[in-house]
């Protein structure tokens, strides 16, 4: 959970306003599919992020703590990458660190979107933040209809020792509230998944996925 780092971490941000849907939708294009850069975007105003590398090990992590508990119980688990989840009717598009399926397995095609006036939103998306973000990510998230978001915000201390705070947030009356379990899969805590983070960094990943594997309830709530 904590590392080293010698210079102040830093992302790329370009901010615009009065950007058309339509206009996105060319911005896009141009961009491809191939693109590094993360899209934010609500009723004009468009973000577009070059993110810290460091939070890919974050995803990766949290991604291989979701699969073993998926193995575990015995669920279909599908992962949908770091998308952009869009809504032209609502004026949003968000992209994720990464995004989860559980109940159904949406067909991908071969843009890396999702429309959701098609398709049903994912269950979980994990955002992943240096600092906060200056578009009110949540509440986009939240005119999505996500269900759940894992927040895990960085930042730099005196010290240059980088911290993370997860937080477990779940969809209540259209706003995210935080919450001490994940509903996707009711047994796991927040501690746990800080837990299973700083035992990666101080352990290996082999280590703290062995850990998290007998810690596991056998007989899990349903």
């Amino acid at each position: 959970m904590f590392s080293r780092q010698k210079n102040p971490a830093t992302e790329k941000r370009i901010t615009l306003s009065q950007v058309s849907w339509e206009k996105l939708e060319a911005i896009l294009e141009d961009l491809g599919n191939q693109r590094s850069t993360h899209i934010t975007y609500y009723q004009g105003k468009l973000e577009i992020l070059e993110p810290w590398t460091h939070h890919d090990r974050i995803v990766r992590l949290m991604d291989s703590l979701l699969r073993l508990l998926a193995d575990e119980s015995g669920d279909d688990l599908c992962g949908g990458g770091s998308q952009l989840l869009k809504h032209s009717e609502r004026g949003i598009a968000i992209q994720p660190n990464a995004c989860y399926y559980l109940a159904q397995r949406p067909r991908f095609g071969d843009r890396a979107e999702l429309d959701l006036r098609q398709v049903a939103p994912p269950e979980l998306a994990i955002d992943i933040q240096l600092h906060r973000a200056s578009l009110k990510r949540l509440g986009l998230f939240a005119g999505l209809g996500i269900p759940e978001v894992w927040q895990y915000v960085t930042s730099l201390d005196e010290a240059q020792v980088l911290k993370g705070e997860l937080t477990l947030l779940g969809l209540q009356n259209n706003r995210y509230e935080p919450i001490s379990h994940s509903r996707l899969y009711d047994f796991l805590p927040t501690a746990v998944i800080t837990s299973f983070i700083a035992q990666s960094d101080s352990a290996g990943l082999a280590q703290a996925l062995a850990q998290l594997r007998s810690w596991i309830p056998r007989e899990q709530p349903t």
